[in-house]
């Protein structure tokens, strides 16, 4: 039974569902008793009226109009719609069911999968973790391992460095007790060649005074090869000294020489004292037989060659190279200007400079005529030794700091401090300060590296200024007087390195030395060759003249009382530089270069010369503005134009007897800075 309802229901389905397809196309009743046929042809109602096999029907009952009958199962559209209606939401109801139990289930899963996920998740987490902290504490043990390493590195390198510091102490200490005894050995050797230069100048003296000319070659040819030989043994430790190494023996080696020198010295003025002993008796002879032997104290027995009269002449100076000048009216003697009144100790300006005389001599050559002063060519030759002496002294540096890098970290500083040198800035006697700190607590080398540079810059930095900055050139003479006062090699750099820029500061004007070329002779009388060419004439005098000023004001420059003990080169070397340009004859291929730097020497120190020698000044004035004036015309030719402002100053000067103040130079409290 149960089975024939499901077929049933089954085949009410089926034809259900093909009611539905069929129901668009079909818009009347085709079964049943409302049903309707359909319109046909007239072919086929023809046809259809036509009997045949195939519509003969059997013959059916009669029916009775009345009678009618009723089929037992109707069908309604609608009826099937609701009724397919209700199975399609079964169907649904069921679909959304099963789904909804599949989504449950998924859920379910995906629940059991999250959960799954979850802990394992935190089983990686955990394992992560682990991992991590394993890994941090492997990297602390790592660090702690490499700070141990680095500890015990740095432990080791402080260790080496303290240990480099003291041997790199003890070497210096040792290199400044060696540097002192080969300056000591030096000094004692370079005494001795003095000593030996002068006894040969006293025996060469000796021998032009003697009577008998003729035995002037008996007397010496004995001593000529041996005092030759003295001379090469003692320059020799002097140029091997030059190099270092010096000792005692150097020295005893040395004096050793000096004493058989002094032997030669001593034999030769005997002979000398004899010879003129016996030339002296024989003339006395010879007197005495041409008056018949009635000579006595009223006869002439003086030398034939001595001339009693005066020849109303007499040389500027007594160092003199030149011709004389005449003796003026009102009793100035020249070869009294060669000194300062008070008799100043000028030669205290040449420090250390003077004290190596011996050690560069004068190259020989011709061309040394009556204009050339030796002796100031001697102070030329012996500022560019002590330069390159001291420079020397801290050649050491370049392995005790071979990259400059401690030497550039002065020179910085040290640039520093002298850029702010100037008047109305910071007060000198601050930048004063800061240099005694710069120098001060350094070695040996360092120091004299210190010292050398500041020198030099300031020097340079005078070239480099422009003319109308006087000031500033008065404030780096009065840093230069200070620091000269405390540190000697100082101002002997200063002064030397002065010397080679400007030899006239000497004075000195070079003379062309055999075999010498155009370049090094050149730059021997201060010319400069910055691209390959000598610099031109106006440049060369405008730095000339800067030089001149700044050797002037250093001169000139007076500091407060308490600052300094006293000036180290003070105004006596002023009237030593003017007297020595008065002993020496001007020079005609110089000749423009005389006049200006006089007259700059002269606005410079002028007024503090005529403050301190009024009279002896007044007279120098003159001698200048005639004598020296008329043998720079003579030797001037065409070239007047450039002497002719020196005539119109010193003309003015003597006519007003006043020399105003330099330009630029300070007053007041300058050094405290108000």
């Amino acid at each position: 039974m149960g089975d024939l309802s499901v077929d049933f229901d089954a085949l009410r389905l089926s034809v259900f569902t093909k009611a539905i397809k069929i129901s668009s196309s079909v818009d009347r009743v085709t079964l049943g008793p409302d049903s309707t046929s359909p319109p046909r042809s007239p072919v086929e109602i023809s046809s259809e009226n036509n009997r045949n096999s195939t519509n003969i029907s059997p013959p059916r009952p009669t029916k009775s109009p009345g009678s009618k009958q009723k089929p037992g199962i109707t069908f309604s559209i609608e009826k099937i719609r609701h009724e397919n209606e209700v199975l399609r939401r079964e169907e649904v109801l069921k679909a959304v069911d099963k789904r909804k139990k599949d989504m449950e289930a998924f859920l379910q899963r995906l629940q059991r999968e999250k959960e799954s996920m979850r802990v394992e998740l935190a089983a990686r987490r955990e394992r992560e973790m682990e991992a991590e902290k394993a890994k941090q504490d492997a990297e602390e043990r790592r660090f702690a391992q490499q700070d141990e390493l680095r500890r015990r590195h740095e432990a080791q390198l402080q260790a080496q460095r303290f240990q480099e510091r003291q041997e790199r102490m003890a070497k210096e200490a040792n290199e400044h007790r060696r540097l002192k005894e080969h300056e000591e050995c030096l000094q004692k050797i370079v005494g001795c060649r003095a000593r030996f230069t002068e006894n040969y100048t006293d025996i060469a003296r000796i021998m032009t005074s003697m009577k008998n000319k003729n035995a002037i070659a008996s007397i010496v040819g004995p001593f000529t090869s041996r005092l030759k030989e003295f001379s090469v043994r003692i320059d020799g430790l002097i140029e091997g000294g030059k190099a270092g190494g010096l000792t005692s023996n150097d020295v005893a080696a040395a004096e050793k020489v000096l004493r058989e020198a002094d032997e030669v010295f001593v034999a030769c003025r005997e002979e000398v004292n004899r010879i003129n002993e016996e030339w002296a008796r024989q003339e006395q002879e010879a007197l005495m037989q041409s008056s018949g032997g009635h000579g006595g104290p009223g006869g002439s027995c003086g030398d034939p060659g001595e001339n009693s009269g005066s020849t109303g002449e007499t040389p500027v100076g007594s160092g003199g190279q030149g011709g004389t000048l005449e003796r003026h009216s009102d009793g100035v003697d020249g070869g009294h200007l060669e000194k300062s009144p008070e008799s100043l100790d000028s030669n205290r300006a040449q420090g250390r400079v003077e004290r190596v005389e011996s050690v560069e001599s004068v190259p020989e050559g011709k061309g040394l005529d009556a204009t050339v002063d030796v002796k100031a060519i001697q102070v030329y030759l012996n500022s560019k030794n002590f330069v390159e002496r001291y420079q020397e002294t801290f050649k050491g540096l370049d392995q005790v700091d071979p990259d400059w890098r401690h030497r550039k970290d002065c020179q910085r500083k040290l640039n520093i401090l002298i850029k702010r040198i100037s008047f109305g800035g910071i007060p000198l006697s601050e930048v004063f300060k800061k240099f005694l700190e710069s120098f001060q607590g350094k070695g040996a080398m360092e120091m004299a590296f210190a010292m050398n540079l500041v020198a030099e810059t300031i020097v340079d930095e005078v070239e480099g200024y422009a003319e109308q900055k006087f000031r500033r050139i008065y404030a780096l003479a009065a840093i230069v007087v200070a620091l000269w006062s405390q540190y000697a090699d100082f101002g002997n750099l200063v002064l030397s390195y002065l010397h080679i820029k400007c030899p006239y500061t000497v004075p000195v004007v070079m003379p062309r030395f055999q075999g010498q070329s155009d370049e090094d002779f050149w730059s021997s009388r201060g010319y400069t060759y910055p691209d390959g060419t000598r610099e031109d004439e106006a440049l060369f005098f405008k730095r000339m003249e800067k030089l001149m000023r700044f050797y002037a004001a250093i001169i000139t420059t007076k500091l407060p009382k308490g600052v300094i003990p006293c000036h180290p080169h003070g105004l006596g070397n002023a009237w030593t530089w003017l007297a020595t340009i008065l002993n020496t004859q001007p020079r005609a291929d110089a000749i423009e270069i005389y006049p200006k730097l006089i007259k700059v020497f002269l606005e410079a120190t002028g007024h503090s010369m005529l403050l301190c020698y009024p009279n002896q000044f007044k007279k120098m004035l003159r001698v200048l503005a005639q004598d020296y004036y008329s043998l720079l015309v003579q030797h001037s030719g065409d070239s007047n134009f450039a002497i002719s402002p020196l005539k119109d100053f010193l003309t003015d000067v003597i006519g007003k007897g006043v020399i105003a103040p330099p330009e630029g130079q300070l007053s007041g409290n300058f050094w405290w800075g108000t």
